[in-house]
């Protein structure tokens, strides 16, 4: 299964900027981070799911982040929306017969966590 970025995603940001120069001076001012998760196996390509994550971002010049990180994420077919269980029963789609799992790597979520502040300008 091939991870996706839904640029659709970024909606609220996008309201942000629509909002007008109140908002937007408000942004200007205040830093802010991305954590995307990406693909929902760790056997995905994370680097293709990551550019077009870094495509949608190019798309929206405004939209400065201090910091931007994809991971892989899980998946559990229990909690999908009505749409997506009935995708998900076809054969040919990617999710078909696959089964819950959790990939996400802590550790790694963790050490980019943990370089916020400095990027946030929170502390020394």
């Amino acid at each position: 299964m091939s991870g996706r970025h839904d640029p659709g995603r970024l909606r609220d940001a996008v309201r942000l900027r629509r909002r007008g120069l109140r908002h937007a001076v408000l942004h200007e001012r205040v830093p802010f981070a991305i954590l995307a998760l990406g693909p929902t196996s760790a056997v995905d390509n994370l680097e293709a799911t990551r550019a077009q994550l870094d495509r949608t971002l190019a798309k929206l010049p405004w939209l400065e982040s201090v910091a931007a990180e994809m991971f892989v994420g899980k998946y559990d077919p229990a909690k999908l929306h009505l749409a997506d269980r009935l995708v998900a029963k076809f054969p040919a789609s990617p999710l078909h017969g696959l089964g819950a799992h959790n990939d996400r790597d802590w550790a790694a979520i963790g050490a980019w966590a943990d370089g916020l502040p400095r990027a946030l300008s929170l502390r020394r």
